[in-house]
């Protein structure tokens, strides 16, 4: 069993020692969460790219092309992109 600490300076680095641990292991997995659903959507649209509408299928091909959000849109909307 620990002895109990009293010490302000000891409860200071504790308490910010578990707010660092909460702060970053939600970022990482925030982020492990986020790739994991990017890639499982790209497999997915990939796999079904048949049953897909044509725009949607477009979108993804523009994606894949990291084509800017300006020219999806302008796409969209029957522009030509250069």
């Amino acid at each position: 069993m620990g002895g109990l600490t009293h010490s302000k300076l000891d409860r200071a680095v504790v308490a910010r020692y578990f707010s660092f641990l909460i702060i970053s292991q939600l970022i990482i997995f925030t982020l492990i969460g986020v790739i994991f659903s990017m890639f499982s959507f790209y497999k997915l649209c990939c796999a079904a790219s048949q049953s897909l509408p044509d725009s949607v299928h477009q979108i993804v091909i523009q994606i894949g092309k990291k084509a800017s959000f300006k020219d999806i849109l302008a796409n969209l909307h029957g522009t030509s992109i250069g």
